[in-house]
């Protein structure tokens, strides 16, 4: 009993019997493509691989086996139910080649065929998984692929377009963004194919191969790269003599701004002194896309100019540093003693200039970032030392204004004047003469108005001695008091020329 591939054709395509109860007249009346199945891609890889292998080990038998069991439907006493009971008597063999053929045959027949995108580098670079399975989700072997990028990426060797032989392992590529904007991915995969030949005994040989397509698999890319600061002036008063320190915080906001792989980000930072506190908010802002070194030249033209320098340096976005002022030599700035009442302000303007990055970083960004001048989170005050005033002395210039100005603010305190031997009533009771000095902090706050205090003691001292001289008895003066023991007293002037605010 023989049995393998019926015959052959100019071709040389073999072909496969699926009728075993029919006798073949080895004619062509038609031809028609199978659908494609896991079925046929396994039967087309069986014949593509082995249709030409010699007799060896019952190749062909067995694989007429195969083609049998999975396409051959005819009943009857010579139909493939009743035939292949024979065969498995006739030729063990074969059989066992057969389900080794098969158990290869679905190792490396591929089933399903996917791509995957992941990111790297934000969303400027990334790797295209291309997944060519079996029916048990393992990489195939010898699967011819295709792979192509449409839009705003290439791979990273620069084209777009990938081929090759599928060798059993994870398939990747590397893609890199060329523009802000949309990548689609579509890949393929080359199966075997099969035709249905329409004889008086039907037949299958091998067709062309078919492409198999995935889905299309669609990403955003976004290169660009706009690192931003965000500082604070620490503390927010500072002293003569005081270094000036700031935290600089890098951050990298927005939707689809993110930081480079193994980059480093330079900032500089300008400070500035000697402001008018006329200014505090006088925010001046860098103009839509000024650089950093025009704004500052800018503002030196206006009259402001950096007293100190500081820089920083960053590798990931949320990193902070407490950075300090620094003169042109490398040296701690210190808040001069020369700052001027009314010009204590102190300011920092800070930048990320483009031109300081390394190419690769400078590749991402469009341009500078710059902080406001005057921002109030980066302003600062100095404080100034407090001075020392020395009273003046009263002086025969003040004039009666002056000692009227100082009568109006006077207070509800009173002294009490010791009258003298001849100051006692009719009945030998000695009499005090009660007198409203001016307000003592009023007086200490300008040298007029210590004089005009002064003056005006002296007159009301004058008048009440001589009063008491006179032995007036104005009631709306005079308070009565129990005379003293002593036989003597005496006026008290002491209290009025020790006095430090008189």
């Amino acid at each position: 009993m023989e049995f393998g591939p019926v015959g052959y054709d100019s071709q040389g395509r073999r072909y496969y019997c699926i009728e075993q109860n029919i006798a073949t007249d080895y004619s062509i009346r038609s031809v028609e493509a199978m659908p494609d199945s896991v079925l046929t891609r396994t039967l087309g890889e069986l014949l593509r691989q082995y249709q030409y292998t010699s007799n060896l080990e019952y190749m062909q038998p067995a694989l007429a086996y195969i083609v049998h069991e999975a396409l051959d439907t005819s009943d009857g006493e010579y139909g493939w139910s009743s035939v292949r009971d024979s065969v498995q008597r006739f030729y063990p063999a074969a059989i066992t080649k057969a389900e080794e053929l098969y158990t290869l045959a679905r190792a490396a027949v591929p089933t399903d065929i996917a791509t995957r995108i992941t990111y790297t580098d934000g969303k400027r670079a990334g790797i295209v998984h291309l997944d060519i399975t079996n029916i048990d989700g393992a990489p195939t072997s010898g699967t011819e692929y295709e792979l192509e990028l449409e839009g705003d990426a290439v791979f990273t060797d620069g084209t777009q377009r990938k081929t090759g032989v599928t060798d059993g392992t994870a398939l990747e590529f590397g893609w890199r963004a060329t523009d802000e904007g949309n990548v689609r991915v579509r890949a393929a995969m080359q199966v075997q194919g099969l035709d249905h030949v329409t004889s008086a005994q039907d037949f299958i040989r091998l067709s062309e191969p078919i492409t198999v397509e995935s889905e299309l698999e669609q990403f955003d890319v976004h290169t660009l790269f706009s690192p931003s600061l965000v500082t604070q002036t620490v503390p927010e008063i500072v002293n003569i003599g005081d270094t000036v320190t700031d935290d600089v915080t890098v951050l990298t906001e927005g939707e689809n701004n993110y930081w480079p792989n193994n980059a480093n980000v330079h900032a500089t930072g300008w400070y500035f002194a000697d402001i008018p506190n006329a200014m505090l908010d006088s925010r001046i802002t860098a103009e839509t896309g000024e650089l950093a070194r025009d704004f500052i030249a800018r503002l030196q033209r206006w009259g402001f100019t950096p007293h100190a320098f500081a820089t920083a340096t960053f590798s990931h976005s949320g990193q902070q540093q407490r950075v300090q002022a620094r003169n042109a030599d490398g040296t701690p700035y210190r808040v001069p003693e020369t700052t001027a009442e009314g010009r204590e302000l102190g300011t920092w303007v800070w930048a990320v200039e483009r031109s300081d990055q390394s190419p690769s970083v400078q590749q991402l960004m469009l341009g500078d970032w710059v902080s406001d001048f005057l921002e109030p989170t980066e302003t600062h005050t100095v404080r100034l030392p407090e001075l020392d005033e020395e009273p003046e002395q009263p002086t025969d210039e003040n004039t009666d204004e002056d000692t009227a100005e100082d009568d109006e603010i006077g207070t509800e305190d009173t002294a009490e004047i010791t009258p003298s031997p001849d100051s006692h009533d009719d009945e030998g009771n000695a009499a005090a003469v009660v007198v409203s000095p001016p307000r003592a902090h009023s007086l200490a706050r300008t040298g007029v108005g210590i004089a005009a205090a002064a003056l005006a003691c002296t007159v009301i001292f004058a008048l009440g001695v001589a009063l008491l001289g006179r032995r007036c008895r104005a009631a709306q003066y005079v308070t009565e008091l129990s005379a003293p023991n002593t036989s003597e007293t005496h006026v008290n002037t002491t209290d009025f020329t020790d006095n430090p605010h008189m």
